[in-house]
């Protein structure tokens, strides 16, 4: 009688379990087209294309310490330019507006009439309004070189 009791447990268990995998097949290939594609995962480079020639201007601001500077060093653009070349971003990300820290922004007139703006709060990467999660190092040069210029222009200390 037990091993009756035991082998129908079993089957009901085994049954259950069926049931559950066929369900959850379902409802995964149904929400399939709400998960992020798979290039957002791969990651991809927005400004692998940007030139230094391609700049009239940049202005870079920081959030501390609420100061603006316009950058009209050359080798300081190359090096934003660089930089950014080597930002990869990945899904997009709203974490950003609970990030506590340092935020700087660069803003990119281009010699087509066009501006971008990006700003950097590791580990996210704001472009034109829209925040994505990103590697660590390309976010932090970017506030490394913001504050260069900003400690050149307001007598503080560069970062090297």
């Amino acid at each position: 009688m037990k091993k009756h009791i035991a082998l129908v447990f079993a089957l009901i268990v085994a049954l259950a379990s069926a049931l559950t995998a066929c369900a959850d097949n379902t409802t995964l290939s149904d929400s399939t087209s709400n998960l992020p594609s798979e290039t957002e995962y791969t990651g991809q480079k927005p400004f692998s294309d940007l030139n230094a020639d391609d700049i009239l201007s940049v202005s870079v601001f920081a959030i501390p310490p609420n100061e603006t500077v316009l950058v009209d060093d050359m080798e300081q653009i190359e090096t934003i330019v660089e930089i950014l070349n080597t930002v990869v971003i990945y899904q997009e990300s709203g974490e950003w507006r609970d990030s506590a820290g340092q935020m700087v922004t660069f803003t990119i007139k281009k010699s087509t009439g066009g501006v971008i703006e990006v700003s950097a709060y590791n580990p996210h990467l704001i472009i034109d309004g829209q925040g994505y999660k990103t590697e660590y190092q390309p976010c932090e040069n970017l506030n490394r070189i913001a504050n260069t210029v900003l400690g050149t222009r307001f007598g503080g200390m560069p970062i090297e």
